[in-house]
């Protein structure tokens, strides 16, 4: 078996096989070419009937949806009934450019009534006055122009406004009503009347205002611009309201148009299959043979008018398979040329393939040794990346002597190679800082720096201390709100690292609770460590110039004082602001001004005075920690804290009350309870039980 593989994969072999298996797979795919594309042709065209057909469907409402503005109109002018023109004029301009409305009309309870009519030649006017044995009917012409020109008179015996049935279902039920489907005058098609009885405070009749509409002047709605596919809309009894304009020779013209009397083969075919009607919001598919030629059809409802009608797009077959047809030739076309071109360069790919397969082995035998070079960074052993944030990514690594986990974070070479010069420059620069100033810092509440250095692509890294516990934000969003005693312990912590940075004329620009972290060390639990000084502002020293712009805003909006915002030079005093959104979050579970966008939250900090944690978290909080808080939250700098020692000496005078201390012990059992120790060597087997900063 061997033998024969080695012989396939020879230069003479493949000059063989390729070929053959060139030949073979072209016949099979000309093969089913046709049936494939035939398939797809089918379901292509079928989707797109599908979304005709509701296009369809919607553009019939939209017409249906005229009624509701043009009633609105006419309920405006019924309080006038002798300005027949004026009416008349209101009536044609509510009336124009709305399909499918013919008629618009006013009647009074004494039988008198004013409308307009849409006519091929233009408009008219009917004024109607009823008497005791009928009525009189006045047409006049409304040309463009303005005037008024009578075209006519004739007298109605018996005919009273007050006996038709849109004025009988307005007048019983009330509201705005639609009529059941009726014969229009001179078509055999349906028309519909929607009205509306206005009545005064004694719910007496003043007028009935209506607005007619023939379904004939609503074929447009159903074009499909094929010229080939038949939209048919009908009722769940099977009356015809609109048929193909070239179906309505053969229709019956004294009567509404039933299923039965369409003589159309595919009309019947559609009829006999309409098995079942389809739900509101479903459509149905159906397939039948009719004189010789296949067909298919969507059936869809549409809810409208105060009943459910049917629409249904009737499509032959032949439109749907000469898509296949041409596919079918076109493949040919292609195909033939494509396999006799691959035998020829199957032929010449074979003389390349022994040399390629060498160079493959080759450079699979450096990618291997150029992976594992890159998962070893000075002397850690790369595990898991962690996270990845703006300034690289940190990743779970393991000292190979040691057997001490870290969290290394490393900007790579080709990260640095996809921003422009002056960005790589920065990013560096920030990078390195970071680096430098933390590991100069040397309070237990700042996340401790083992090492640095460069990787072997070229980029930098740094390796920290592995934190085992969660940031602020997540122990907030994870279990809700903390304590004020547990709160001022955090923050008294936060307050003891950034009192070091500021010391050393630093400001952190960047304190958020994503940035603080809870964490545990041994059997110590709840200890604070302040991270990411990535972005960090040097007031003096030879790194000021290097790290430190006025005029350039950077940090978080949710946690970035007025200064800050504004892009002024910093002091300490920023980093308290933002350890006072940190403690709002903390007594809260919420933003100090939550708002949408940054912009908007910029705003809010510059502008808005904040709510005090008590009157946000609807609770009382000990006395004095509002003023703290708030304290912090002063637009001006001068009205803040002086230092963090400072708040840090607020924060101890605050006397918290026996329902809201944090002891140890009840620390101690809270980590028990939400995040137990792991055994030993958890952080070697499942390092998923630690966490760090994404920076």
């Amino acid at each position: 078996m061997t033998a024969w593989r080695e012989r396939l994969a020879s230069p003479g072999g493949m000059l063989i096989v390729l070929p053959m298996l060139i030949l073979v797979t072209a016949g099979g795919v000309l093969a089913v070419t046709e049936s494939m594309a035939r398939r797809s042709a089918v379901e292509q065209a079928s989707a797109i009937a599908a979304v005709s057909a509701s296009g369809a469907a919607k553009r019939t409402r939209e017409i249906f949806a005229h009624a509701d503005p043009v009633l609105d109109g006419l309920r405006a002018c019924h309080d006038n009934p002798s300005d027949l023109l004026g009416s008349a004029r209101t009536m044609r301009a509510l009336m124009a450019a709305r399909a499918g409305v013919v008629r618009a009309y006013i009647a009074w309870p004494d039988g008198r009534l004013t409308g307009a009519e849409r006519q091929d030649d233009g408009w008219i006017l009917l004024h109607m006055a009823a008497f005791a044995d009928g009525g009189t009917m006045t047409r006049s012409g409304l040309p463009r122009d303005g005037g008024v020109q009578t075209t006519g008179q004739q007298s109605a015996p018996g005919f009273d406004v007050r006996t038709r049935p849109w004025w009988r279902i307005a007048a019983d039920r009330g509201g705005r009503q639609w009529t059941e489907p009726y014969l229009s005058e001179g078509s055999t098609l349906p028309g519909l009347t929607c009205s509306e009885a206005i009545r005064d405070r004694s719910n007496q009749i003043q007028a009935v205002v209506a607005v007619d509409f023939e379904l004939a002047t609503i074929a447009a709605a159903f074009a499909t611009g094929d010229g080939k596919a038949r939209n048919l809309l009908f009722t769940a009894d099977r009356t015809i309201i609109s048929v193909p304009t070239d179906w309505t020779a053969e229709l019956p013209r004294e009567r509404l148009i039933a299923a039965t009397d369409l003589r159309r083969p595919e009309a019947a075919g559609l009829f006999s299959t309409l098995t079942a009607l389809p739900a509101p919001g479903q459509q149905t598919s159906l397939a039948w043979q009719a004189g010789g030629e296949g067909f298919g059809a969507t059936v869809q409802a549409i809810p409208l008018a105060g009943a459910t009608w049917y629409l249904a797009q009737v499509i032959p077959d032949r439109l749907l398979t000469g898509r296949a047809d041409q596919a079918r030739t076109v493949s040919l076309l292609f195909g033939v040329p494509a396999v006799l071109l691959g035998v020829i360069l199957s032929a010449w790919y074979a003389s390349l393939f022994s040399h390629s397969r060498r160079e493959a082995a080759d450079m699979r035998v450096r990618a291997q040794a150029a992976e594992a070079e890159l998962q070893q960074i000075g002397a850690y052993r790369l595990v898991r990346k962690l996270g990845e944030g703006g300034m690289g990514e940190v990743w779970l690594g393991m000292h190979r002597m040691l057997a001490r986990p870290a969290a290394i974070k490393r900007i790579s070479a080709a990260r640095l190679s996809r921003g422009d010069q002056d960005s790589a420059k920065e990013v560096t620069a920030r990078f390195i800082t970071e680096a430098r100033i933390t590991a100069s810092l040397r309070s237990r509440n700042t996340i401790e720096l083992f090492d640095y250095g460069t990787t072997p692509d070229g980029g930098f890294y740094y390796v920290m201390e592995l934190l085992d516990g969660l940031d602020l934000r997540n122990l907030v969003e994870k279990h809700g709100p903390l304590s004020a005693g547990r709160a001022v312990q955090l923050l008294l912590q936060a307050c003891g690292s950034l009192a070091e940075a500021h010391d050393r004329g630093l400001v952190h620009r960047d304190i958020k609770p994503e940035n603080l972290y809870a964490c545990r060390n041994a059997d110590e639990v709840d200890i604070t460590k302040v991270l990411d000084f990535g972005i960090v502002a040097v007031q003096s020293g030879p790194l000021a110039a290097k790290v430190s712009k006025a005029g350039f805003v950077v940090g978080t909006p949710s946690t970035m004082s007025p200064e800050q915002a504004r892009g002024e030079v910093l002091d300490g005093r920023s980093d308290i602001y933002a350890l006072g959104c940190v403690a709002f979050w903390l007594l809260t579970g919420t933003e100090v001004f939550p708002r949408d966008g940054q912009l908007g939250m910029l705003m809010a900090h510059l502008n808005d005075t904040p709510e005090s944690p008590s009157q946000r978290a609807a609770k009382v909080m000990p006395a004095g920690l509002d003023d703290v808080v708030l304290s912090c939250l002063r637009k001006s700098r001068e009205m803040r804290p002086a230092d963090v020692r400072a708040l840090a000496a607020d924060l101890r005078s605050i006397a918290i009350p026996a329902a809201e201390t944090w002891t140890r012990e009840q620390a101690a059992a809270w980590w028990q309870e939400h995040m137990p120790p792991p055994p030993a060597g958890v952080f070697e087997q499942n390092p998923n039980r630690s966490a760090t900063f994404t920076g």
